[in-house]
């Protein structure tokens, strides 16, 4: 593994590995004798990568928050978007028929997969972090930072995802009924967050 890697990501199902490198380059490396190298972007260090798995198709989000989708059979690009947010953090829905961009401005994007499109539906936590103050007896919601660091689904149930903010806030959001289930606070700065069934 060379010295400019900045991430990978690894398809059990395909058994490929991607390894991004910081010069918008993707090398890609699968059974004995398998290596490919795609440029991506032009000289842009690629800070996300996701397979979707079973589909030969590679995901990738770039620093400068363009994400591009490649065909691994043809090692081609088949699809380049660039997002209105700064991206802060992604999730691939079980399946991978959604990608989820948490901002740093607190929203989510989400693209389809299977469409090739950015979906007409966003979440803007901020929006919900403010009703949620004005509505509550005591403020013990925290809305000084809406920068989302994690995105994960439920395992139980996959209309439902749990959001984590650096701040500490974390929210269980229903995608089906476009509301918070539940807001967690946290004194503590969030990098990562979990669901377990």
């Amino acid at each position: 593994i060379s010295s400019n890697s900045s991430i990978l990501c690894y398809d059990s199902t395909e058994r490929i590995l991607a390894i991004a490198q910081s010069n918008g380059e993707v090398k890609i490396y699968g059974g004995t004798g398998v290596e490919k190298t795609i440029k991506v972007a032009d000289s842009t260090a690629i800070q996300f990568l996701s397979f979707v798995p079973g589909k030969g198709i590679l995901i990738c989000v770039t620093l400068t928050s363009v994400l591009i989708v490649i065909d691994l059979k043809s090692s081609q690009i088949v699809n380049t978007i660039r997002i209105s947010e700064r991206i802060k953090s992604t999730y691939l829905t079980i399946g991978g028929e959604f990608l989820f961009l948490g901002s740093y401005e607190g929203k989510i994007v989400i693209y389809d997969v299977f469409k090739g499109r950015i979906s007409g539906f966003q979440i803007d936590f901020n929006q919900l972090i403010n009703e949620s103050l004005s509505s509550s007896s005591s403020s013990v919601v925290s809305n000084q930072s809406s920068l989302i660091t994690s995105i994960t689904s439920n395992p139980t149930n996959e209309s439902q995802i749990l959001v984590g903010f650096q701040c500490g806030n974390i929210i269980l959001y229903d995608l089906s009924k476009q509301k918070h289930l539940s807001i967690f606070v946290n004194s503590k700065e969030i990098s990562s967050v979990t669901c377990l069934a």
